[in-house]
């Protein structure tokens, strides 16, 4: 369809054409839920997720799914570790966030 050679580097074409591998667009879906979380008025789900941030701030990963734990760690691999212990103070921004998950892709 774009006529480029096989060889050609996929991260390349993405940004060429203004799109972004499916990895950027489910972490971001991740984020978008995690601050749906944050808002939610329901206890049993808000205890839930305590229970899970306690153990992914002890690093339990139940072998890998604690689901707080994956989002603990993108936070942390964007620079935005600060946002995971700050959560409950309901200054996250989703915008900011996002622009720092394309910005490091790009």
């Amino acid at each position: 369809m774009l006529k480029v050679k096989q060889s050609t580097n996929e991260y390349g074409l993405y940004g060429e054409v203004g799109r972004y591998p499916m990895q950027i667009a489910r972490e971001l879906i991740m984020i978008k839920y995690w601050l749906k979380l944050l808002n939610s008025n329901n206890k049993l789900i808000v205890n839930i997720y305590r229970m899970l941030c306690d153990d992914a701030n002890d690093n339990t990963t139940y072998s890998g799914l604690n689901w707080a734990y994956h989002i603990k760690t993108l936070l942390q691999s964007i620079g935005l570790g600060n946002v995971w212990y700050e959560q409950r103070a309901n200054n996250v921004n989703f915008q900011n966030i996002k622009q720092r998950i394309l910005a490091i892709f790009k």
